[in-house]
């Protein structure tokens, strides 16, 4: 009778089977706001992860406005994304994301301060001046980051992997751009000219391996999206997710209308996490959330941003599924909190699926 390998056994075999290959692929680049990139992935190996390296060179122009310079955040170098996505043919689509989304979902790490800009290398992981300055003729603006996009739970677990070597799998990474004056956040009377935004993708594959036992599970697909609601705020604020997928990571940006982010202060209640109506497993003050994810992921995280992370067993991502949440088995999954006014929430979930 053959043996049958629990998932562990399976990639550890993967591991010693295969091989790691990272490719850069053709670079393109745009030349207006509002404009759409596609790039094919190779039908070759098995694809584990996508780098985008996005790099801009932008015009400020102050127009009628007196205001000459505006300060920058730690989401400024990734508003210019309105839409990422990686599109496979059977329907599924492991990253529907816009680019704010993308960065706090990206801080979920160990040493997180790498996703953030820096001020001091235009040559970095991620730049952004501290500052903007526009001016009557228009001032030169430069920003790059690296959108690093895993379909595998970690660098250490293949689930998620997908076969790209298939005749009939066709899969696309598509980079939707904001139009010019959503790129970045600007006082009236400013404009924004894009003069040119060139994005480098490099895909990391592996190798099929030669032995079957060693081929990672491949019907279990990792999703990643996000979504923005209203709420109306001056009491208690209800949020509904999205129940059918197991969730690994689940995080929001909390806005008011105008677009400032909360203060922990403005979240007058716990912050909590409700199963089926009734079951209620997690319910933390919002200070000390982020301090805990402070703590968690070393870096201060931007202003209105709360994480749960259900793949921290002591190490972000590389915990056990001890905490995950299966809302297959649940009716209701929703978030409940008090506010002083009101807003809006973007929620940026990373869960789990089977394919069938």
């Amino acid at each position: 009778m053959a043996q049958t390998l629990t998932v562990q056994q399976r990639n550890a075999l993967f591991a010693q089977a295969t091989r790691q290959n990272i490719q850069g692929l053709t670079r393109k680049s745009v030349k207006q706001g509002g404009s759409t990139l596609t790039f094919e992935i190779p039908k070759a190996r098995l694809l584990s992860k996508v780098w985008l390296e996005i790099d801009a060179k932008l015009k400020v122009k102050k127009g009628t406005s007196e205001t000459t310079e505006i300060a920058t955040d730690k989401l400024t170098p990734y508003q210019m994304i309105r839409r990422l996505s990686i599109d496979l043919n059977n329907g599924w689509s492991p990253y529907v994301i816009d680019g704010k989304s993308f960065a706090i979902l990206s801080s979920i790490r160990q040493d997180c301060h790498t996703v953030f800009p820096q001020a001091e290398d235009e040559t970095g992981y991620c730049y952004c001046p501290k500052k903007i300055t526009a001016s009557a003729e228009g001032t030169s603006l430069h920003m790059h980051t690296v959108f690093e996009l895993p379909v595998t739970l970690n660098d250490r677990d293949p689930i998620g992997i997908i076969l790209a070597q298939s005749p009939e799998t066709l899969i696309e990474v598509k980079v939707d751009f904001e139009t010019e004056n959503n790129m970045i956040t600007m006082p009236d009377g400013w404009s924004v000219e894009v003069e040119a935004i060139t994005v480098q993708p490099t895909t990391e594959t592996f190798s099929i391996p030669a032995v079957t036992e060693a081929m990672p599970d491949i019907s279990v697909i990792k999703l990643v999206t996000s979504r923005t609601e209203a709420f109306t705020g001056n009491g208690q604020n209800v949020i509904d997710l999205v129940t059918g997928t197991i969730y690994r990571k689940l995080a929001f940006l909390i806005e008011d209308m105008d677009g400032n982010p909360f203060s922990d202060e403005d979240i007058t209640s716990n912050i909590d996490i409700i199963f089926n109506t009734a079951d209620v497993n997690y319910s933390v003050p919002a200070n000390l959330l982020r301090h805990k994810n402070e703590l968690a992921f070393g870096n201060r995280l931007p202003k209105g941003v709360y994480v749960f992370d259900f793949s921290d067993n002591g190490v972000p991502n590389y915990g056990g599924t001890r905490d995950y949440i299966d809302t297959t088995k649940l009716t209701m999954f929703q978030l409940r909190f008090n506010s002083n006014k009101a807003g809006r929430i973007r929620t940026i979930s990373e869960t789990l699926a089977r394919l069938v």
